[in-house]
């Protein structure tokens, strides 16, 4: 088939290429930071919180957020068809939710509209009546809403990021020197490598790292075989 001036039709070559660049990248920057001892420390230290201290949070994180979410869309004062512009997101579940990952994710804090005067009751526009009109359930409820909502504002958006703040500079202090240790077992098995896939038409009968020994080059592989032949 011709190919769309538009680019339609093209959609899932460009999830592939996207998804490649991106795992490709990753690899490049891997790569590169290996010759550079700082850069490379700081690369290994960082993959390491990501591997392990991000995806821990991340799921603590949003299990709570679920909670406060559907906490907040349960209580909220509305009934049936009828709705409420105090919040007016937590009318429908989706926008709800979807609000919830904004203020949790990105701190997208939003307001919530106290009206104590006025005309106004239930109907079905967003308008919010005042707190007068409705009733002392509702108005608990509404009320129970508000605390819910502080509290998520303080334990999420306060105490757990500045706890997951703490715990990644603990673990970058802790996984600092063992980094530098394995940085160092990996740049010399890039070291290594290079000198295995070296071609002999450009001569250097020595490179960086190993010993030739009755005319083969012999390699450094372990603290128990110190000596490895890997040949030419």
């Amino acid at each position: 088939d011709a190919h769309a001036p538009d680019g339609q039709g093209d959609e899932a070559v460009w999830a592939c290429l996207a998804l490649g660049t991106l795992l490709h990248m990753s690899f490049f920057i891997h790569v590169i930071s290996v010759p550079f001892a700082r850069l490379g420390i700081f690369t290994l230290v960082v993959e390491r919180v990501f591997s392990n201290d991000v995806p821990t949070f991340l799921i603590f994180y949003s299990l709570y957020l679920l909670n406060f979410a559907c906490s907040m869309y349960t209580v909220y004062p509305r009934a049936g068809n009828g709705t409420l512009g105090y919040v007016s997101e937590f009318n429908d579940p989706v926008a709800s939710f979807k609000l919830m990952l904004e203020l949790g994710f990105i701190q997208s804090r939003f307001a919530i509209d106290y009206p104590m005067i006025g005309d106004g009751g239930w109907a079905d526009e967003l308008a919010p009546p005042p707190l007068s009109d409705l009733s002392v359930a509702q108005q608990l409820d509404f009320w129970i809403f508000s605390f819910i909502y502080l509290v998520c504002l303080v334990l999420t958006t306060i105490l757990l990021l500045r706890l997951f703040m703490a715990m990644l500079s603990a673990t970058f202090a802790a996984t600092r020197q063992a980094a530098q240790l394995e940085w160092r077992l990996q740049f010399a098995r890039h070291v290594i490598k290079a000198e295995l896939m070296h071609p002999s038409f450009l001569g250097a009968d020595r490179t960086a790292c190993g010993e030739e020994i009755d005319g083969k080059r012999m390699y450094i592989k372990t603290a128990k075989t110190p000596l490895a032949n890997y040949g030419e």
